[in-house]
């Protein structure tokens, strides 16, 4: 009787690789860098590279345009960098793709809000007269520190307090929406 060997090799067939886990959402403010983070962990593959099994990365925008410049990609690390310079939501798409062309993609948001402004607007006031008679007239101005869409004075309602006489109605600079003008004219033995 003869003996024989034989070797038999089982290759297995190729399998898609999977989400482990999903990447959260994302918050971020106007203007600060986002924390770093990485979605090499999110994916797994069955097909491991010990077997010889190669796998790349690549993030879109969802429907598959080019990420914003403010973001950043490192596809050998899986790193997303980046400081948004405006507020708005940015819907990502992360795809790993293995070497026989099968994929998978994970999408997550960025959700950028806007800087929230915690100081409290200052107004100078000045004026080019220390003192007026009665029937002389003076130009207040008012200086705010900031753009204002509702500082008002109607010349009797308004944000403005008038003792010692009458304030006509506020005029915004052209030039400066934080200044605004108003004629002032004392009340008599004021």
């Amino acid at each position: 009787s003869k003996t024989a060997n034989l070797v038999v090799t089982v290759q297995g067939a190729n399998d898609a690789p999977t989400i482990v886990v999903a990447e959260p959402d994302k918050t971020g403010t106007v203007g600060t860098a986002l924390t770093p983070f990485s979605i090499l962990n999110n994916f797994a593959d069955v097909d491991s590279t010990a077997n010889g099994e190669t796998a790349t990365y690549t993030a879109t925008l969802s429907g598959g345009a080019a990420l914003p410049s403010w973001l950043t990609f490192n596809a050998a690390t899986g790193t997303f960098t980046g400081t948004p310079p405006t507020a708005g939501v940015t819907t990502v798409d992360v795809t790993r793709r293995d070497a026989a062309g099968l994929s998978v993609t994970d999408t997550f948001l960025i959700t950028v809000n806007a800087v929230v402004d915690t100081t409290a607007p200052t107004v100078a006031i000045t004026t080019n007269q220390t003192s007026l008679t009665s029937g002389q007239t003076d130009t207040i101005t008012f200086t705010l520190s900031e753009a204002s869409s509702d500082f008002t004075w109607t010349g009797s309602t308004g944000d403005i307090v008038v003792t010692g006489g009458t304030l006509g109605a506020i005029t915004q600079s052209s030039t400066d929406p934080k200044v605004y003008t108003a004629t002032f004219t004392p009340t008599a033995n004021s």
